[in-house]
């Protein structure tokens, strides 16, 4: 994550998609689901590829549909 902090201070990563998809999945295997949310909304407002966008907003409604999920007991 620090790499990936260092990178977002590049000017021109700033409209990178594939930085802030990179960084969804990245927080999304972390667990760090509203963090990994956010960047891949970022990525989907920067890409302008319909199958990308198409993935990236499946990575969005899972993890809002996880989200609204009560805890499992066991």
């Amino acid at each position: 994550m620090r790499a990936l902090a260092a990178l977002d201070r590049a000017p021109a990563l700033r409209r990178y998609y594939p930085l802030f998809a990179t960084r969804g999945e990245l927080l999304r295997r972390l667990g760090r689901r509203e963090d990994s949310v956010a960047s891949y909304r970022r990525a989907l407002e920067l890409t302008p590829s319909l199958p990308v966008r198409r993935f990236l907003q499946q990575r969005i409604d899972e993890k809002s549909v996880a989200a609204s999920r009560p805890p499992e007991h066991c």
